[in-house]
């Protein structure tokens, strides 16, 4: 038996969907729509002689109302390693665009910070570029929430099965390129191990290696780990309720600028 549909009845769903279409494009976004806790990473240069690469990691939670405090490390290829916590304002449009204002104090003086984003998948990532004054770094990044309960504790059981991962970066001491490719896992007890395709000035090299790691209750953490002849140091953030992992090396002495991102195998890992 076939089914009649008539034009009136498919101009009233059309005129429905379009009328939901619009109440979600008027409802839009606002300072309410960044609430929580986020980790973040960006990656940019400092516009002095030489432009140093810099890499930042960290960590930034918004109140819902304007207000954000943030923790970071930040690492130049000059073998400048800094952490720092700041706090600072945003300003989320209807269109859900905005910008983060901040001061950030160096050893040469106070920069003003002026970070604009867009808001995309919901609230659950901020893209965001960084400018700032006097006009001495530029970069580009990825903010992610962590958890949609804000109230998340995490331990080093956060961290238990496989993730692929890549990296990107210079070697300090000769501003050598270098980009990794990897598998890593976690026992969710401290330990880990990995496979390693790393490819350092044209190079290619195939390696395994394990390390410790430590992750702490606001979902940040720290890997230990020895590559060929460096001990490093790896600091992260974990995103996305477990999904990613932000990371960038914060050996001290810095040998090595680098960051990338790891992405769980499957999300019914345990």
């Amino acid at each position: 038996m076939k089914r009649i549909i008539s034009s009136s009845t498919v101009l009233a769903g059309m005129f429905v969907a379009g009328a939901l279409t619009n109440l979600h494009a008027e409802r839009g976004c606002s300072n309410a729509t960044l609430n929580g806790a986020y980790g973040f990473y960006s990656a940019g240069n400092v516009l002095t002689a030489g432009t140093p690469p810099r890499v930042v990691l960290g960590r930034e939670v918004y109140d819902g109302h304007g207000n954000s405090v943030d923790t970071f490390l930040a690492i130049n290829n000059d073998g400048m390693l800094t952490r720092t916590t700041s706090s600072g304002t945003y300003t989320v449009t209807a269109d859900c665009r905005g910008t983060v204002s901040a001061v950030l104090f160096t050893p040469s003086g106070p920069l003003n910070l002026s970070v604009p984003f867009v808001i995309v998948d919901g609230g659950n990532e901020i893209d965001f570029i960084l400018s700032s004054t006097p006009p001495v770094l530029i970069g580009y990044g990825v903010r992610k929430k962590q958890f949609p309960d804000n109230n998340r504790v995490c331990s080093n059981a956060t961290l238990n099965g496989t993730y692929g991962f890549y990296s990107t970066g210079t070697f300090v001491s000769t501003g050598t390129p270098r980009v990794l490719l990897g598998r890593e896992t976690y026992d969710g007890d401290g330990h880990f191990s990995d496979i390693l395709t790393v490819n350092s000035g044209g190079a290619l090299l195939e390696m395994t290696n394990s390390g410790t790691y430590t992750v702490n209750p606001d979902c940040t953490g720290t890997i230990f780990t020895t590559l060929g002849q460096l001990n490093l140091a790896v600091d992260f953030v974990i995103v996305d309720s477990g999904k990613e992992i932000y990371f960038i090396i914060s050996s001290n002495p810095v040998s090595l600028v680098a960051y990338g991102v790891r992405t769980k195998f499957s999300a019914n890992q345990e």
